[in-house]
């Protein structure tokens, strides 16, 4: 006879799913179509089947170990398969997290900022860190001695680059022990697969998994754009720092190869952002339902961004009482967008990565 496994619901992990955004998880009748519709689900163990049986149950230990739950991308194929209107591609979001919340490094960060009633302390902690930082360099003082706008006596590169550095390297710590603790939570059957790194960098890089989806390609162009600008943009600020370091300082004129960069991959994100804008608006069937976190997320990136090329503007042309303000508003936003990478969707790279590893 088989040995018996005791099963020890947690109701208080499903009453959380159930009332943070997976309503249809009662819905479910464990039909299976929702596995075998899924373009991008594996023969062995599929998904997201058992991910919502757990659910259902109240599983919370084993779902926090599953690297499938990472390997959805919530492209709702399943959603309009299914007989009963259920979307277990907005449960896997949900899931998806909690386990971000359960394994980050401190929780309570991904608690806030999964909490509208919290998050704008997240906010706040930046903008009098940054006002302090500007003030003890007398960048106010300067400001309103200056004939033309100049963002650097508002707030020397030196101490910027020293401030951002010092909390992006918080960040990264927070990051890597997050990933530290995913990694050895993760199921003990996953096994690591280090010598396939160089095919999941192309998988990933490539989407190629995402490509799959058949249902709206909407999401797919967005996440592609909003990678690759985002990654034009690092790289954007990664050789500005190093022309600082050579003496070659901002600003730059139009046809200087790192303004290029930054226009050209600034305008790429802004159009990813627009299709995933779009598509958190849609009424369609196959589109995603938008917890807090997403349209948090997404308010985010395009309000940095935004606000970037806005604060340029201001500054060329030579408006200090708009260009000013927005590049402090900016600057909160990068901070948000940085220091608060292990707690926002942002981290999903990373954990799929992981669990692409793993798997």
């Amino acid at each position: 006879m088989p040995e018996a496994t005791l099963i020890e619901p947690d109701l208080g992990f499903k009453r959380l799913v159930l009332s943070t955004g997976g309503e249809c998880l009662k819905k479910c009748a464990q039909c299976g179509t929702c596995s075998i519709v899924c373009p991008i689900s594996p023969d062995v163990n599929p998904f997201p089947r058992k991910e919502i049986v757990w659910a259902q149950w109240g599983l919370r230990d084993r779902l926090m170990r599953d690297p499938d739950l990472w390997l959805c991308h919530q492209c709702n194929d399943c959603a309009v398969n299914c007989p009963r209107g259920a979307n277990p591609g907005d449960v896997m979001a949900v899931l998806r997290q909690r386990a971000i919340e359960h394994y980050a490094t401190p929780r309570f960060l991904a608690r806030w900022v999964a909490n509208p009633r919290r998050v704008w302390a997240l906010f706040v902690i930046p903008a009098v860190l940054l006002l302090t930082v500007i003030w003890r360099t007398g960048g106010l003082s300067a400001i309103r001695s200056a004939e033309h706008v100049d963002f650097d006596k508002f707030f020397p590169h030196i101490p910027l680059d020293i401030f951002f550095l010092g909390f992006t390297a918080l960040a990264g710590l927070a990051t890597l022990a997050g990933l530290a603790r995913f990694w050895y939570g993760l199921s003990a059957d996953a096994g690591a697969k280090f010598q396939e790194i160089p095919a999941l960098v192309r998988v990933i890089g490539l989407h190629e998994k995402f490509r799959q989806c058949e249902t709206s390609r909407l999401p797919f162009l967005g996440q592609w754009c909003v990678f690759y600008g985002f990654i034009g943009m690092f790289a954007t600020t990664t050789l500005a720092f190093l022309c600082l370091l050579f003496g070659n300082d901002a600003p730059y004129p139009l046809w200087h190869p790192v303004k290029i960069l930054g226009n050209l991959s600034g305008a790429v994100f802004a159009i990813g952002w627009a299709f995933l804008f779009i598509n958190r608006l849609s009424s369609r069937k196959e589109a995603p339902a938008s917890l807090y976190v997403d349209w948090l997320f997404l308010c985010v990136i395009g309000g940095t961004v935004g606000t970037g090329f806005l604060a340029y503007g201001a500054r060329v042309a030579d408006l200090p009482a708009a260009a000013y303000p927005l590049y402090f508003i900016h600057l909160v936003l990068v901070f948000f967008l940085l220091v608060y990478f292990p707690y926002s969707k942002f981290i999903h790279l990373l954990y799929r990565a992981t669990a692409m590893a793993r798997k």
